[in-house]
């Protein structure tokens, strides 16, 4: 027996729904701004500007330049990457995701890149380590 094809019925996909981006215009009811932006920018913005700001104080106490000529290269600077960083996809992650699956990878396998390797994603001891363990087993007995 064929299924029943409904025209109207359509697969809802929750992990699409959910990487939609939040999008911000109205900040409160008298300020809003003239076009959308995503909080993602919003909030690698503040991220970024924060660390601006202390690396032109620090910046403003090594050089006779005053601190508000570094704050205006810092917060353009901030801008910037607030924007790249919050459309930057890596293996279809964002980059906080990315990041974090990396530092795991590394604790787990990557400290062990001396004595394994990886390939086709299985993890195999190099033939350099099992020729010196080998050794070690002849000639300790």
């Amino acid at each position: 027996m064929e299924k029943e094809q409904r025209p109207d019925k359509q697969v809802y996909n929750y992990t699409e729904a959910l990487n939609q981006p939040v999008w911000v215009q109205k900040i409160t009811d008298r300020v809003s701004l003239p076009y959308a932006v995503k909080m993602s920018t919003l909030i690698w913005l503040v991220l970024f500007v924060g660390l601006a700001v202390l690396l032109c104080r620090k910046l403003g106490e090594w050089t006779p330049l005053p601190l508000p000529f570094w704050l205006v290269f810092g917060i353009a600077g901030a801008v910037y990457l607030s924007i790249l960083v919050a459309d930057l996809k890596i293996d279809e992650k964002n980059f906080v995701k990315f990041f974090v699956d990396y530092l795991i990878f590394y604790f787990r396998f990557g400290r062990k890149a001396k004595m394994y390797y990886f390939n086709n994603g299985l993890l195999y001891r190099k033939q350099k380590q099992i020729l010196e363990r080998e050794v070690k087993r002849v000639f300790n007995k």
